[in-house]
């Protein structure tokens, strides 16, 4: 989901066009251009607010979720220079010229799911462990903030139950889903 100004903090002024540019390129996609639509404004609204974008996935689609958070860390096709205060900041040290040069804006993405620890003792004092990623989301998650998950069958419990949770704290959701 990128609007192609690369700021999903934004406005979004190319929207309309990426979602044409999709229909024309995959238009057995098309019916799904005004979901596409609504998760970026609603991914967009939560960075604007200040909120935090969780993602989640289980087996090749927790590396999509990994993926997803990877090009939201850093820039994607346009640049996002860090605000100037902190490249004032970063000339202080001897390479802080250099480091300010490499480092970029990105959005606040955190994966659920990585923590073997947490997992492990789920397991052992929970004896559920599909319940560990809604625990992690909820411990982590606040309102305002946005759980992205993807799913291939579109019902793994574990997902389901931290997208449950989200919206119990009051966050916003979005699920990609296979067929």
């Amino acid at each position: 989901m990128t609007t192609g100004n690369d700021d999903p903090g934004g406005e979004a002024p190319r929207l309309p066009g990426h979602i044409a540019a999709l229909r024309s390129r995959a238009p057995d996609l098309a019916h799904l251009c005004g979901a596409l639509a609504a998760a970026y404004r609603l991914v967009a609204a939560t960075v604007r607010r200040g909120g935090r974008i969780f993602a989640a996935g289980n087996g090749g689609s927790h590396c999509d979720a990994l993926h997803f958070s990877g090009e939201l860390l850093k820039s994607f096709r346009l640049p996002r220079p860090v605000a100037k205060a902190t490249a004032d900041f970063l000339r202080r040290y001897d390479f802080g010229g250099r480091l300010g040069g490499l480092i970029e804006g990105g959005f606040p993405v955190f994966v659920l799911g990585q923590n073997p620890a947490l997992d492990s003792a789920y397991i052992n004092d929970r004896k559920d462990a599909r319940a560990a990623v809604a625990q992690e989301c909820h411990a982590l998650a606040k309102g305002g903030d946005v759980l992205v998950v993807f799913t291939t069958s579109g019902e793994a419990e574990n997902l389901l139950w931290a997208v449950a949770v989200m919206k119990a704290i009051g966050g916003g959701t979005v699920a990609f889903t296979g067929k």
